[in-house]
Parts: structure tokens; C-alpha cells; sequence
């Protein structure tokens, strides 16, 4: 009957009309996916030379959205100083026992004769440590122990003088700092030799390395003596003060720490921004580090 036509009717537009919000709400939705990519690319376009040095900024700036959205309390860098319990660590990085200018001078104790006459074996020796890239390594005083890192998550280690003069052309090395147990379990990005005071009776050779899963760790041959840390940001940068008991690693989220080596710890942390920091310079008692807002985000601690 016509009540029933005219029910069916309004039915069919109904959805009809439905169908026509579904389409004008999608068309909108495009446009305005449209204009934020064009207007992200736009960004993009007047953006300096070199942007992509500092896509920690949108990070940083995308992490903060993210934590006001969810409500979560924003994660802030450190900013001052903050010594470790107790005191004589504080006085230990304000006094120095030694100076480290006559430190220097007696590491180098290699005649410079040597180095005008030039190689004594110009073709080389070649160390077959890993199949993986070599990023960082560090050499003993005496030239007898070379420590590399290695994106294989190991370190190696070997007798450099062993490759000079009539040695083997090709050799393996001589330990391996690396275990299921032991070690890191990511690249290791910076070895550094322990200073002998530092060092046992018994060795003199210990050497630290840090790496991409934040481990700090202290090894003697090739036993693990210690773990500074057992996890944290990822360490760009390993750094040993030859006269005093310390070293400073500068990590990804902006934070430098100072580590005390006669305890095995933490003694101070600092950051002069929230960039990270990727590289540091230790000399004559003056850490310098800088970080990825460079020209201007230097600092320095005495």
C-alpha cells in the first residue's frame, strides 16, 4: 500500500544520503592528508643543507607530543652535575695527583728516528679479526697490545709488533673479549686502554669498551672484571684520563658520565643539551664535549 511505499522510500534515502556523508567525510579526509604531506613537504624544502643532522629536534619534538598525548610524565635529560656519594670522588676530579703533561711525555718514548726512516715492513701485516666492519681500537704504550671493536659485538685483541719485520704475513688474533655471558650484544663503538694506575699488580693491561646497547665494560686479558653499566643510551664516545682513575663516555640522548675505576661506578653525570653527544676531547685536565647541535653546544669540566 502507499504507508509501505512511502516507508521504503524514506528508507532508501536515508541511505542514500548516508552514503553520499560517507563520501564527502572521505573526500575531506583525503584533502586533508593532502595538504599536511604537501605542507610537510614544503617544510622539507626550505629546510638548510644538511637537515638530517638534526632529526633529533622533530624526535624530540614528536616524544613530547607523545607523552602530552598519553599523559605521561615528559623525560627530561640531565641538566647539572650530580656527584656520586662519597665526597673524595668530587675531590678526585678537582685535584689532580699527576700532571698529565709529564703523563704524555712518557708515553711517548718512541725514538722519532723510526718514523723518518719510514715502515720497516711496507706491505703490511694483515690480523683476520672479524668478517664484520672494525669501528674503534686502542693501543698499549709499549706497542705490544692492540685492542679493536668490532661490529660483531666482540673485541680483539693482538701483538702489533708480531706483524712487522719478517713476521707472518696473515695471523689471527690473539684473544677474543667476547662470551654468551660476557660482553655486549651489540656493535661496539669505542675501546680505550685503563690507565696503570688503575691496573693490578699482577696486569697492567686493561682496557674498557662501550657500545650501541649501552654497555660500559671492563675487561683484563680476556676475562670481564666489571660492568659499569649494564645497559643505557648508546655510547658514541670513550674517553680515560691518563692521570687520574677516570673515563667519560658520551651517549646518544645528550648525557656524558664520568666513571670512577678504582670503584667500578658512576661518579658524575652532566649534559649541556638534549642532543646527542658524539664526540669528546680530554687533555691537560679539560674535558671538552660536543654534541649534534653543534657549531655552538660545547662544554667543558675540569
Amino acid at each position: 500500500d502507499a504507508s509501505t511505499a512511502a516507508a521504503r522510500g524514506a528508507v532508501v534515502r536515508a541511505r542514500a544520503a548516508a552514503t553520499r556523508e560517507a563520501k564527502v567525510a572521505k573526500a575531506r579526509e583525503f584533502n586533508e592528508r593532502h595538504e599536511r604531506a604537501v605542507a610537510a613537504h614544503q617544510r622539507m624544502q626550505a629546510q638548510p643543507r644538511h637537515s638530517a643532522a638534526l632529526s633529533h629536534r622533530e624526535n624530540a619534538s614528536y616524544m613530547r607530543d607523545f607523552h602530552e598525548a598519553f599523559g605521561l610524565p615528559a623525560a627530561e635529560p640531565p641538566r647539572t652535575l650530580a656527584v656520586r656519594a662519597p665526597s673524595s670522588t668530587t675531590t678526585l676530579v678537582a685535584t689532580r695527583s699527576r700532571d698529565p703533561a709529564s703523563s704524555c711525555a712518557s708515553s711517548s718514548s718512541v725514538s722519532s728516528t723510526r718514523w723518518r726512516e719510514g715502515p720497516t715492513r711496507p706491505r703490511g701485516g694483515l690480523v683476520d679479526a672479524s668478517d664484520r666492519p672494525i669501528l674503534c681500537l686502542a693501543v698499549s704504550d709499549d706497542a705490544r697490545d692492540c685492542v679493536v671493536g668490532s661490529a660483531d659485538h666482540a673485541c680483539y685483541g693482538f701483538d702489533p709488533t708480531r706483524l712487522a719485520d719478517d713476521g707472518p704475513d696473515t695471523s689471527a688474533p690473539a684473544r677474543r673479549l667476547y662470551s654468551k655471558t660476557e660482553g655486549h650484544a651489540e656493535w661496539v663503538t669505542a675501546v680505550a686502554r685503563v690507565p696503570p694506575i688503575c691496573c693490578s699488580r699482577s696486569s697492567s693491561s686493561e682496557v674498557l669498551s662501550a657500545g650501541m646497547d649501552g654497555k660500559v665494560v671492563r675487561w683484563r686479558g680476556a676475562r670481564r672484571v666489571a660492568e659499569l653499566r649494564r645497559q643505557g643510551p648508546s655510547v658514541s664516545t670513550l674517553l680515560v684520563d691518563a692521570a687520574a682513575p677516570l673515563a667519560l663516555t658520551c651517549a646518544y640522548d645528550g648525557a656524558s658520565t664520568l666513571w670512577d675505576l678504582t670503584g667500578n661506578g658512576e661518579a658524575a653525570r652532566f649534559a649541556i643539551g638534549a642532543a646527542p653527544a658524539l664526540c669528546a676531547c680530554w687533555a691537560r685536565g679539560l674535558a671538552v664535549v660536543g654534541d649534534r647541535d653543534a657549531p655552538g653546544a660545547l662544554g667543558g669540566l675540569v
